[in-house]
């Protein structure tokens, strides 16, 4: 399967991949996995300095205090899925994982009845929750009605975060926008990261939800 891969703000594609590293290991390789750059330079993450170059560039998808950048950030997300895609999955972390919600959302508003460009989607440690999309249009940030999007997005869905991750704990009823029947969690036992070589314990726990995630894509 191809997978769209996305880092969260303030690190980079190579970073990425070596968060992801230990999943990607334990998943196999029957898997292709693009990782894409954002776009606009961040601060780096605190943190990643221990995997990052000297004086290393970062980067974030949008500016969260520009609503300009997030929706010109869409733009570039539907014109390179139109390019390079098709995707069977996308697996994103942090501020993209929370693009990709405001997009699947949007997408499913438009028409209930239309294809998801991807089959699954792994979210891991969301720090805010989906945004509204069409006030983001008109250049406000507001968070999207959780209660009236309940169970919208219809792909499977695996979320992953981390009992020290406050941020992403405060906002882990988010994942109610996607359909409860298709929707599996997991809470690692770290703070705002992927779950790697430092647990194998919490590596197994999240492969083994990314699995039936991936695995009732292929037949749902």
């Amino acid at each position: 399967m191809r997978i769209l891969c996305l880092h969260g703000a303030g690190t980079n594609s190579r970073i990425f991949e070596i968060q992801t590293a230990a999943i990607r290991y334990e998943l196999g390789d029957n898997h292709i996995y693009d990782f894409v750059e954002g776009t606009v330079p961040s601060k780096m993450q605190p943190g990643i300095d221990v995997v990052a170059w000297k004086d290393e560039p970062v980067y974030a998808y949008f500016d969260e205090h520009n609503p300009q950048t997030g929706f010109a950030a869409y733009h570039y997300l539907e014109e390179y899925l139109l390019e390079e895609g098709p995707y069977d999955g996308v697996i994103a972390f942090s501020q993209a994982g929370t693009m990709i919600l405001t997009y699947l959302i949007h997408l499913a508003k438009q028409n209930p009845r239309a294809e998801m460009p991807f089959k699954f989607a792994i979210i891991l440690s969301i720090t805010h929750p989906p945004l509204d999309y069409e006030a983001l249009q008109k250049g406000r940030v507001m968070t999207v009605d959780l209660e009236a999007t309940k169970g919208i997005i219809p792909i499977p869905t695996a979320h992953i975060w981390g009992s020290l991750d406050e941020p992403a704990s405060q906002v882990a009823t988010s994942n109610s926008v996607c359909k409860a029947e298709v929707r599996w969690v997991y809470v690692h036992s770290r703070g705002h990261e992927v779950p790697g070589g430092g647990s194998m314990e919490d590596v197994t726990q999240a492969v083994n939800i990314i699995r039936r995630a991936v695995e009732t894509a292929s037949t749902y």
